[in-house]
């Protein structure tokens, strides 16, 4: 699930059948590697919108649910310093299974409220406009220059792109070129025709025939 405005992805979710553990093998790896690589190159793409504005970077977050059975947990991404990404995650809360024990929930949905303002923040950061009352006058009187504006000259963070995952190599045979295999051996078919052995006897008869079909003389001595 990705969780977006429009075209503008602010955060995504995973979800599991069953929770195998804090130890399972699915839940380590949505945590420990996909969910925080996609929830970087959503940081980068945020970034890209305000031009990795540095005041902005780091106020940024995104955020990321992970479910497994019953059990949620949230990641939240930020860059603080500018240059570094940070992945936090909250502590695992199930949802109760009996309703008598509805209050083991009320912390799961609590959890819940507080990343929905979180991107509710997020999204009031992006729209939010660096320019002044007298930049939006000057734009406006302007709007017949041909000559742009020069922007004011902003501090900017470049944050690096993720590294592709490694990827196992294949067990499948590789296929030799034909050119470096050569030529293929010759083929030799069997007769499908037997001629007749007295030369005066033209008869073509048939590899399971015992007698020349034309003359009668036995084909096999």
């Amino acid at each position: 699930m990705i969780i977006r405005k429009i075209t503008v992805e602010f955060g995504c979710a995973e979800a599991g059948r069953q929770f195998e553990g804090e130890n399972g093998t699915k839940l380590l790896r949505e945590r420990g590697l996909k969910m925080p690589k996609m929830m970087k190159d959503m940081f980068r793409h945020l970034c890209e919108t305000f031009n990795q504005d540095d005041h902005k970077t780091r106020q940024l977050e995104t955020i990321g649910f992970l479910h497994a059975g019953l059990m949620m947990v949230l990641l939240r991404l930020d860059s603080p310093a500018g240059y570094v990404c940070r992945v936090s995650r909250s502590k695992s809360f199930s949802i109760a299974t009996n309703i008598k024990e509805f209050g083991k929930t009320l912390p799961l949905i609590s959890l819940t409220w507080k990343a929905k303002k979180i991107v509710e923040n997020m999204i009031s950061l992006i729209e939010q406009t660096n320019e002044t009352d007298e930049d939006q006058l000057q734009r406006l009187q302007d709007v017949y220059d041909i000559t742009p504006l020069s922007p004011r000259k902003r501090k900017k963070v470049d944050l690096p792109t993720c590294l592709d995952t490694p990827t196992k190599p294949s067990k499948r045979v590789k296929e030799i070129p034909h050119d470096l295999l050569g030529p293929p051996p010759p083929f030799n078919l069997l007769p499908s025709i037997v001629s007749c052995p007295d030369p005066q006897c033209e008869g073509e008869n048939k590899v399971t025939a015992k007698f020349c079909s034309d003359c009668g003389k036995p084909l096999m001595e």
